[in-house]
């Protein structure tokens, strides 16, 4: 954008060399006064528009006071509100995993507990079975030596 096409209408063509910022339309009234303006009278009017200038600045400032006080609460109230969303996201996510490994710690120890029984069942069955056929032989081996004996 050119700075021409910021220019009101009332400036000549040849007012196009001078850098005015284009965001503030107060500015250009000031820019224009001093350009086109009597030095003496710009002696006197340059102090009192700067001062009105900055007065209503100052007082735009200060009439923007509660909105941007608002805009930070609700930019505060808006984080608060996307922490704890994220908060019970997690708490969630903690909790279903805990739940799940929970689960499978259990699953994990009845199948340690089973495999126990299991062998357990299985190695008294064998030491019954050897215990047993230990007990066979040594009563066909007593019996044996009493006949043994007794033909003698």
């Amino acid at each position: 954008m050119s700075p021409q096409s910021h220019l009101p209408a009332i400036v000549p063509t040849h007012f196009t060399r001078l850098h005015v910022p284009s965001h503030d339309p107060a500015v250009w009234t000031m820019v224009i006064e001093e350009h086109f303006a009597e030095p003496g009278l710009l002696a006197f009017i340059k102090p009192y528009r700067r001062e009105v200038y900055t007065t209503s600045k100052a007082k735009q400032f200060l009439a923007g006071f509660i909105t941007r006080t608002r805009r930070r609460n609700v930019k505060r109230w808006r984080l608060y509100c996307m922490r704890r969303q994220r908060c019970r996201y997690l708490v969630a996510h903690t909790a279903a995993r805990w739940r799940v490994l929970n689960t499978l710690d259990a699953l994990y120890k009845w199948r340690r507990f089973a495999i126990v029984e299991c062998s357990a069942i299985t190695l008294q069955r064998y030491t019954r079975g050897w215990m047993g056929r230990l007990a066979r032989w040594f009563i066909k081996e007593m019996e044996r030596t009493v006949v043994t004996i007794q033909t003698k």
